[in-house]
């Protein structure tokens, strides 16, 4: 065989293709495709679509979208290849120059990313305040560390607090469950319907069982007085709304059935994404317990859906004027009940001299008037035991609420 001239070209061997073929074969999709594009009418490389895609657009979007525009605005921070972090968004304010690589050893050079702005709206709400508990932790000074603080500044409300001329007239929960009864009584008018029935009354007076031998006055040391209105933690408020139904559903279903429901509906479901929160898992936890003792209660009468349904919304009613009595807020009514139609009814509240004026009126007589014992304190309390000392020697004093309708607000 004639040995080969040294300048014609040399083909390729088998070997060679082979080989040609392996290398390519896992880039390009098959040994078919390989030897295709080593003779020269295969296809192009992948991705050429992308490539003539970013060749046709403007050269303004083109240098944003780019490797070059990503060099110019790092989306991370980063000091060489082998040191990099994720970027983090901050606000201009927190913008700071990075730290010389050289002073420090072992440094990484951070380069921030652009500033990011809150939304006006966002930007524009005033910080919410500090619980009273809080308050109170924060009063008491620092604590060693790896200790929790003491149980007696978590600022539990274990009574309702309210305005009175010489001070705070302080109501135990047992006294504000027995006004909670007396409204269910004097319930029934031409908008909302009948008077309640008996087992309303009964839900209403033992509502707040979970409390019992628990109403004691926290101090706020913040301010010297018994702390206010929603300063009670969920992990020692939650607990007791179960135990009180639960108790009181076994001597009566249909009562801790309305109870219950009444308690559960105080909070609403929570979405998957805030149980990453620990008060809402507390929440969720709370909901699912109160649906398995709803279903077994449930189970043990006989009523309606309905019927329960009007029932509790009439207890829940007469809860909330209760309380906006008590405390002195009428926008804490806002109930909604059936109305003698079978239409639901929203009452709402406006303070009115000597009292609180309900629209629309939903009593049977002219006006409720309402006669629950308290304490009067004066305030200015330093220390927790000064202020027990105070509530007990305290006397138990009468104080008349007024209740009249909309129509009597400015008489």
């Amino acid at each position: 065989m004639a040995r080969e001239s040294a300048g014609a070209p040399r083909l390729p061997l088998l070997t060679d293709a082979v080989r040609l073929c392996s290398a390519a074969r896992y880039r390009s999709g098959g040994r078919a495709a390989a030897v295709r594009r080593a003779r020269g009418v295969g296809p192009p490389r992948r991705g050429h679509r992308l490539r003539a895609a970013r060749r046709s657009l403007p050269p303004d979007r083109r240098a944003g979208d780019g490797a070059r525009a990503r060099g110019r605005d790092a989306p991370l921070r980063r000091a060489r290849r082998d040191r990099a972090v994720p970027r983090v968004e901050r606000l201009h304010a927190l913008r700071q120059s990075p730290p010389s690589v050289s002073a420090v050893p072992d440094a990484v050079q951070l380069h921030l990313a652009r500033a990011q702005r809150l939304p006006r709206a966002l930007a524009a709400q005033p910080r919410p305040p500090r619980p009273a508990h809080r308050r109170a932790a924060a009063a008491s000074g620092p604590r060693p560390h790896g200790r929790r603080a003491p149980r007696a500044a978590a600022g539990r409300r274990r009574v309702i607090i309210g305005p009175h001329p010489r001070g705070y007239f302080v109501v135990l929960q047992r006294d504000h469950a027995t006004m909670t009864a007396q409204l269910a009584r004097a319930w029934g008018s031409p908008a909302v319907g009948g008077p309640a029935d008996e087992v309303v009354v009964v839900a209403a007076a033992e509502h707040e069982r979970g409390w019992d031998g628990r109403d004691l006055p926290i101090l706020d040391p913040a301010a010297g007085v018994p702390c206010g209105p929603g300063d009670i933690p969920l992990a020692a408020h939650l607990p007791m709304q179960l135990d009180g139904p639960r108790e009181l559903g076994e001597s009566d279903p249909h009562a801790g059935l309305l109870v219950a429901i009444k308690h559960c509906n105080r909070y609403r479901p929570v979405a998957p994404q805030a149980l990453l929160l620990r008060r809402h898992r507390q929440v969720a936890r709370f909901r699912r317990d109160s649906a398995r003792l709803q279903r077994d209660l449930r189970a043990r009468i006989a009523a309606p859906d309905s019927e329960i349904d009007r029932q509790w919304r009439t207890l829940h009613a007469c809860d909330t004027i209760s309380h906006a009595q008590l405390t002195a807020v009428p926008r804490l009514v806002g109930a909604v009940v059936p109305g003698a139609d079978g239409r639901p009814v929203t009452l709402t509240s406006a303070a009115a001299e000597g009292g609180l004026s309900i629209d629309p009126w939903p009593f049977s007589g002219a006006e409720v008037r309402l006669d629950v014992p308290g304490r009067v304190l004066a305030g200015g309390c330093t220390s927790q035991a000064e202020l027990e000392r105070a509530f007990t020697a305290a006397p138990v004093e009468m104080q008349e609420f007024l209740l009249v309708p909309a129509q009597r607000r400015s008489a």
